[in-house]
């Protein structure tokens, strides 16, 4: 269907304790209930296969949710160097709001695949997960 906000959307992040395991999980503000979650595993990138619907000259932001389990996002950026959606990483937002990406009005798709780099409450081990950007 049609994209609810086209000048902006939200990635909503959330880390919780499952089983003495961590659970990701996150969703966009376009599509609410389309919760994607993964089991984050040690030392591994986390496939996460939620394709966020992005067009041309869009604000993407990727925030925490509340009690997130998240201490930091250290880096958001493209999983392929230098990306077609992806032209730069995102960049951090003042006041600790999460990172915000501004796409040009010339990107490409159809998607593309970013990695979130992030520090849990726990420790200081940074985790990486993998979702998508995509053009309807």
């Amino acid at each position: 269907g049609p994209i609810q906000n086209p000048k902006k959307v939200k990635i909503y992040l959330k880390v919780e304790e499952i089983n003495g395991g961590k659970s990701f999980s996150m969703y966009d503000s376009n599509k609410p209930n389309n919760v994607v979650k993964d089991t984050l595993r040690e030392g591994e990138v986390t496939f996460i296969n939620l394709y966020t619907d992005v067009q041309p000259g869009m604000k993407v932001i990727w925030k925490r949710k509340l009690f997130s389990g998240i201490k930091q996002i250290n880096k958001i950026g493209s999983a392929e160097g230098e990306g077609k959606i992806f032209e730069k990483d995102a960049e951090k937002r003042s006041l600790g709001k999460g990172f915000v990406l501004e796409l040009s009005d010339d990107i490409s798709g159809p998607d593309e695949k970013y990695i979130i780099v992030f520090e849990d409450n726990d420790g200081n081990k940074p985790w990486t997960i993998d979702p998508f950007l995509r053009i309807p």
